[in-house]
């Protein structure tokens, strides 16, 4: 009762009236300026996420109307469990995601140390390293699998002037070759952000600590090692969660470059997710699927958190 008794009284004309005219405590004055963030999420974060789990729990095919909307628990989750395709998709994944992390990641980091040494034209080297990130992954893509082609490509037509090669390779044609060339398209895309991230922990770094290191005689492998790495973890943290988030969620890449092909070779997680929602229009199980990877990406963040955080 004292507790409905201060609510209600809060909401008196006295106390709206000192509101309206500004005269706000800093508890209020907080609540007030975090208030549109917490709507935004609410609308745009929570209530979808709550959609997807209703949908998740119900038959929902656009294709098949006449068979309602009828609640059926975990029924979307068993069928999720014992789908091939679904353990194909997560395979993909796997193979897609620890390629587009780890070579962006070294090749990042290479790059972040050579445009963070002070040389003739470093602006314009600065501004190569961004250029790949500024542009927009599908077209990226399509770019990519213009140069892949078998017939007109680039890339073969290239190595046969060279005399490297005798006959076109079917570079997209090829399970193989196809996951080598989306790694390759999504390496090069995206090792221009890890570079810029790096890049700015590079130059957060105090350079009395490598003063100190040439004085005890340390080599320059051994300044990179005992000082560039650990004072990059926080870095590194950032670099491998937005990463990863981006692997698992990748769409437009392997969309626009190989469309999953050939057959289900290069296609992920979420392209199969379009497939089932979007094509054969199963929004139940496809919301089952969405929100495994939800799940997924929320385990594996907490994860770089726990084992790189407690190392800080």
């Amino acid at each position: 009762m004292k507790a409905f008794a201060r609510t209600f009284g809060y909401f008196s004309w006295s106390n709206i009236k000192r509101l309206l005219q500004g005269d706000l405590t800093e508890k209020e004055l907080m609540v007030i300026l975090l208030a549109p963030a917490v709507l935004f999420l609410l609308g745009m974060v929570i209530y979808p996420l709550i959609r997807v789990i209703n949908l998740s729990l119900h038959t929902v095919r656009l294709s098949m109307p006449w068979l309602g909307t009828p609640f059926v628990g975990a029924k979307n989750y068993i069928k999720m469990f014992t789908d091939p395709r679904f353990y194909h998709s997560l395979k993909v994944l796997a193979i897609y995601g620890s390629g587009s992390v780890l070579f962006p990641t070294i090749l990042g980091l290479g790059m972040a140390l050579v445009v963070n040494r002070t040389f003739p034209g470093r602006w314009l080297a600065r501004a190569a390293v961004i250029l790949p990130w500024a542009m927009p992954r599908a077209l990226t893509a399509l770019a990519w699998s213009w140069i892949f082609d078998t017939s007109y490509g680039v890339l073969n037509g290239s190595l046969m002037r060279l005399g490297l090669i005798q006959e076109s390779i079917a570079w997209l044609g090829n399970g193989q070759l196809a996951m080598f060339s989306l790694i390759f398209t999504s390496t090069w895309k995206t090792s221009s952000f890890v570079a810029l991230i790096l890049l700015a922990g590079l130059q957060s770094i105090p350079k009395q600590l490598y003063e100190a290191g040439t004085v005890d005689g340390a080599t320059g492998f051994q300044a990179f090692r005992y000082i560039t790495l650990p004072q990059l973890k926080s870095s590194f943290l950032i670099a491998l969660i937005f990463r990863t988030i981006v692997a698992i969620q990748v769409f437009d890449t392997p969309y626009a470059l190989t469309t999953g092909g050939p057959g289900t070779a290069t296609e992920p997680l979420s392209l199969y997710i379009y497939r089932v929602t979007l094509n054969h229009l199963n929004f139940g199980y496809g919301s089952a699927l969405a929100l495994f990877m939800i799940v997924m990406t929320l385990m594996i963040t907490v994860f770089y958190i726990a084992i790189l955080g407690e190392r800080e």
